[in-house]
């Protein structure tokens, strides 16, 4: 009797564990794609950031040095409600 349970047992662990690697060997190569998308997605940012802090330099030096002096002469904005 209990060689009987055994070898059902063995028969169904047969059966679970080749879907499984399939399964397995399906999710690896996503995974990977996964990874390497989301560390290209971190370069991206980093060169848009990069690149967004360069165009307001850029900007800033093209801006004549009258704009400056008129900006720090202009009122503040009251607080009213």
């Amino acid at each position: 009797m209990a060689d009987l349970r055994l070898q059902v047992i063995m028969t169904a662990l047969d059966k679970i564990t080749g879907p499984l690697k399939k399964i397995q060997a399906a999710a690896s190569p996503t995974a990977k794609a996964i990874k390497a998308t989301s560390d290209r997605l971190k370069e991206l940012g980093s060169q848009q950031k990069n690149l967004m802090n360069s165009l307001r330099s850029s900007a800033a030096s093209k801006l004549p040095r009258s704009h400056y002096a008129m900006r720090s002469k202009m009122p503040k904005p009251s607080a009213t409600s």
